[in-house]
């Protein structure tokens, strides 16, 4: 992450990040990144592994996918 990203939560298990400034090729090599990151995860509980963490993002990017959050989010929504 960068120094100006915001990562937060957004509902039970949905995180979203805001990349201000980055395009929509530079935010979807940033999801992908964070993708690998996650499968390459060794997580255990009680000294057991858990298997593979994966996860499903989708990526929307202003102007293109909408002006306003609500938009951007519901962009992000449908590209999962």
């Amino acid at each position: 992450m960068r120094g100006e990203d915001v990562a937060c939560r957004y509902g039970g298990e949905e995180f979203a990040l805001l990349l201000p400034g980055a395009d929509l090729k530079q935010t979807a090599t940033r999801a992908e990144q964070i993708r690998q990151a996650v499968g390459d995860l060794k997580i255990s509980s009680q000294g057991h592994p858990i298997g593979m963490i994966t996860v499903s993002m989708g990526v929307a990017a202003s102007p293109l996918h909408g002006t306003h959050l609500t938009q951007l989010m519901r962009s992000a929504d449908f590209a999962l």
